[in-house]
């Protein structure tokens, strides 16, 4: 008994081609979160897998050394993430206690600004022009509020 052929039109193929394209795109921007994750852990185990087969070639049990190797990675991301929290809560606090220094320090910088750019050849012609007090005005109204 012969075998009969299954033909199907270019057209076709060429229309499930991209369904299935479109598909895999938006089954990929679903699980993106989750693909992100894995890509992550996978360059993590990637760069320190030679730190720990350093180790283990000290003769350490190679749980010990994973184990090691990220809680010195977890220590070392909250030493740097204590090196800018703090100076930016310190920061936050200034602000809350006095904004009108921040107001103060804003003004000085677009008249420093201002300063620099009439020394432009056509730009310096037009911010000539605008006074201080026009500055000042626009800075505080545009200001957030405390």
């Amino acid at each position: 008994m012969p075998v009969k052929k299954l033909v199907v039109s270019t057209y076709l193929q060429y229309i499930l081609i991209a369904v299935g394209f479109f598909l895999l795109v938006v089954f990929v921007r679903q699980l993106g979160g989750v693909l992100l994750t894995f890509l992550m852990a996978a360059i993590l185990a990637y760069i320190l897998n030679p730190v720990v087969r350093r180790l283990e070639q000290l003769r350490v049990p190679r749980v010990v050394a994973v184990v090691g190797v990220f809680v010195t990675l977890l220590l070392a991301i909250a030493a740097a993430l204590l090196v800018l929290i703090i100076p930016a809560l310190g920061q936050a606090q200034n602000l809350i206690q006095d904004p009108g220094a921040l107001i103060g320090a804003l003004i000085e910088r677009a008249n420093t600004l201002v300063g620099g750019a009439q020394d432009l050849p056509y730009v310096g012609q037009r911010i000539a022009q605008i006074d201080e007090r026009a500055i000042t005005q626009f800075v505080q109204s545009n200001a957030p509020s405390a």
